[in-house]
């Protein structure tokens, strides 16, 4: 492992460790999963924030939506936390007024809430290219209407998709790719669809080849067998400019 792919490593660890102390412990996020989770996906701006009511651990905040992608619009969401201003439950958040941010928003408890790990994407400055690159991404979706819902948490376990095959290649910066998958009953890769890539046509014909004989189980919130998945992978570049492939939105 070189230098760069070390230090990622352990940021990644680091985070988690870091939420583990407030009782709340985050699988890394994938964009492909958090959007395919979420029942809820808009850019969105805070316009005011609720207390919590007596012994809520949630409360809301009123917003107003700047671009929909998924899901029926709302003008108020909850938020998992103290309205105060601290963290208060653990996985909790603290969003004030103001705060413009990419929402990923699931129905719990017949709330449609976020939390520490709902993989929200917190925007201070629009000249950033991870985020123009996740715009890119959401506006492709919302293009293809993309908008099924998985509820549960997939892992794919026939080790057939070797990124690290790629360790070397030379793409352009900030590419990306974004696959549908269509599964069958037993969770084999049925279908495969390209929604959507950014500098990496030259690999496309490859990964579906990989995709295409791989298979997936049920993580946890195993309530029922899903149909489809999202796959998405990312191009980076390492300190000594050697180009490598990740499914993390680094």
């Amino acid at each position: 492992m070189n230098i760069k792919k070390f230090q990622i490593a352990l940021t990644i660890i680091l985070l988690l460790v870091k939420v583990e102390v407030f009782a709340c412990s985050c699988m890394p996020s994938l964009f492909a999963e958090k959007y395919a989770e979420a029942d809820f996906v808009a850019l969105a701006e805070v316009l005011k924030v609720h207390p919590n009511a007596p012994d809520s651990d949630y409360y809301s905040i009123e917003i107003d939506i700047k671009e929909h992608f998924k899901g029926n619009q709302v003008s108020s969401i909850f938020v998992l936390g103290n309205y105060q201003g601290d963290s208060g439950a653990g996985c909790g958040i603290s969003i004030p007024r103001g705060t413009i941010m990419i929402v990923y928003a699931n129905n719990y408890q017949e709330k449609l809430q976020i939390n520490y790990c709902s993989g929200t994407t917190f925007i201070k400055s629009w000249d950033n290219q991870g985020l123009k690159r996740e715009l890119k991404m959401l506006h492709t979706l919302k293009e293809k209407r993309v908008d099924f819902v998985n509820q549960v948490k997939l892992h794919e376990i026939s080790r057939c998709i070797n990124l690290k095959k790629f360790d070397g290649i030379r793409l352009e910066s900030n590419s990306f790719i974004l696959f549908e998958i269509s599964l069958d009953p037993d969770l084999q890769a049925q279908k495969i669809t390209l929604l959507g890539e950014s500098g990496m046509d030259s690999i496309v014909s490859e990964l579906k080849t990989m995709i295409s004989k791989s298979k997936w189980e049920i993580l946890f919130n195993g309530k029922e067998k899903p149909e489809k998945l999202l796959y998405s992978v990312f191009y980076y570049k390492d300190e000594d400019s050697q180009g490598f492939l990740s499914q993390f939105d680094l």
